[in-house]
């Protein structure tokens, strides 16, 4: 079997630097669960990763305090929000929270198994 050395010496996988087919493995099934993340950051100037990647990271982390504490503000209604706060809307970003859609889909599958 070869191997291959990671130019920059990056401790991959168990192998510290050399490519064999575990660490080969393990980047594969790495990659495949966060692939739309590595290639977001891979569209990014290699300056800008880091940084980019800190600010997502404070993003969500300011989404999970406001899916909490911002229920006492309500963006005007020409922001397209109807009468959803603060916290509701990060709720949704997050993805804690069901859409309309979801909860109508869901009622309605509801009635459909409830007998008239």
């Amino acid at each position: 079997m070869s191997t291959a050395v990671i130019s920059d010496n990056r401790n991959v996988g168990a192998s510290a630097g050399k490519v064999n087919s575990d660490t080969f493995s393990d980047l594969a099934r790495r990659y495949s669960q966060r692939g739309r993340l590595v290639g977001a950051l891979l569209a990014m100037k290699p300056s800008a990763r880091e940084s980019c990647l800190s600010d997502a990271l404070q993003v969500i982390a300011d989404l999970e305090v406001m899916s909490v504490h911002g229920t006492g503000y309500t963006p005007p209604t020409d922001a397209g929000f109807g009468s959803d706060n603060a916290a509701v809307i990060a709720q949704a970003i997050l993805g804690v929270r069901k859409s309309k859609g979801q909860i109508a889909g869901l009622f309605a599958r509801l009635g459909k198994g409830s007998a008239n």
